[in-house]
């Protein structure tokens, strides 16, 4: 499910706290041990890499935007190594073991509905991508959502930064972030975080994402910044990230590169999802795209004009890889910034012999 207006500038925040290797420690933050008598609560723990542990906070809309960023701090800076965590608590965080197959239950003091569990279960034999999406289905069915049925089900989800994966060290660190609703918490964000010994995301995270989130002086991509718009905080996934300031909201920019990255039509239904409108039919498409160049690159703009919220988007296909071009935010705006938008494109130079 997408990610609701108020809260979407914050999984950006997320995303760029996964990608930091380590973090300044708050004088309040103390450093805690996972219990050591947790036979007859707990899952058996082992080192090594047989094991994944998860780390998954359940919060209602209202709890979510305050203890979100804590979690991913906390996430960060969880060690593994022994076989057992050592987490850093700040001073209003509590633990408790179990109730089994739970390792470790968290609470927040100002926090009353939102929880956080620590659970490790087996790692993957084989298809680590796969082992991830059932995972996902599974939370996804705790919040009463569908499963994932689309083959670009993982390069859809990064790109909306619903899904982000970087190495740390030796481990690799994940952020899952669905909304549902829950009969207890109403409307409810879960954010998971994931530590594994291998990437369950595949090739397509190294892929995807950058090894630090580039501003303007990007090696990939070269333009001319548009009048009033502004250099923003990146998410870990796009390569660029601009926002357009306007007085009816600010509009977000991104440009994108994805291997794979599926059909026009696909992401085109996909957009208009996500602006309440209804999908379009391949016979339909032809009517709804236009026929543009992004650096000599043959590409395919859509205007997808919801009634709150709209998109303004131009795919290219460049060899097995697609960049997208993202103009998301209030209609109002995103049309007095179409312009704009057009003009950015005739700026852009891609270099791709720079990865």
């Amino acid at each position: 499910m997408l990610i609701s207006r108020p809260l979407k500038r914050l999984t950006p925040l997320l995303a760029c706290l996964l990608l930091c290797s380590c973090f300044q420690q708050d004088e309040e933050i103390r450093q805690y041990r996972v219990a050591k008598d947790l036979q007859s609560t707990s899952a058996p723990v082992s080192g090594g890499g047989d094991q994944v542990w998860f780390f998954k906070l359940m919060a209602p809309t209202g709890e979510f935007e305050k203890t979100s960023s804590e979690f991913a701090q906390i996430f960060i800076g969880v060690d593994v190594s022994s076989g057992v965590p050592k987490i850093n608590l700040p001073k209003n965080w509590t633990s408790s073991n179990g109730p089994a197959p739970i390792y470790q239950t968290l609470k927040i003091a100002n926090a009353k509905k939102t929880s956080v569990t620590v659970t490790p279960l087996p790692a993957p034999s084989s298809d680590p991508v796969q082992y991830l999406k059932l995972n996902i289905d599974r939370w996804r069915q705790q919040l009463g959502l569908p499963p994932l049925t689309s083959e670009d089900w993982l390069s859809e989800a990064m790109e909306k930064s619903e899904i982000v994966s970087m190495p740390k060290g030796n481990q690799f660190l994940s952020l899952v972030h669905l909304t549902g609703t829950t009969e207890d918490l109403g409307e409810t964000h879960m954010l998971v975080g994931i530590i594994s010994q291998q990437s369950l995301t595949g090739t397509a995270a190294m892929a995807a994402a950058p090894a630090a989130t580039p501003g303007p002086s990007s090696d990939q991509v070269k333009y001319d910044l548009p009048e009033g718009w502004q250099e923003a905080q990146g998410n870990g996934i796009s390569l660029v990230a601009l926002t357009a300031p306007h007085e009816a909201g600010d509009a977000d920019f991104t440009i994108t590169r994805l291997g794979g990255g599926g059909d026009v039509l696909p992401n085109i239904n996909r957009w208009r999802g996500q602006v309440k409108l209804d999908p379009i039919t391949e016979s339909e498409l032809k009517e709804q795209v236009e026929e543009v160049e992004v650096d000599g690159i043959a590409g395919q703009l859509s205007v997808s004009e919801g009634p709150e919220d709209s998109i303004l988007a131009v795919i290219l296909q460049q060899g097995d890889a697609k960049w997208f071009f993202k103009l998301h935010g209030p209609t109002p705006t995103v049309k007095a910034e179409q312009e704009r938008f057009r003009e950015f494109l005739k700026s852009v130079k891609l270099n791709i012999e720079s990865e």
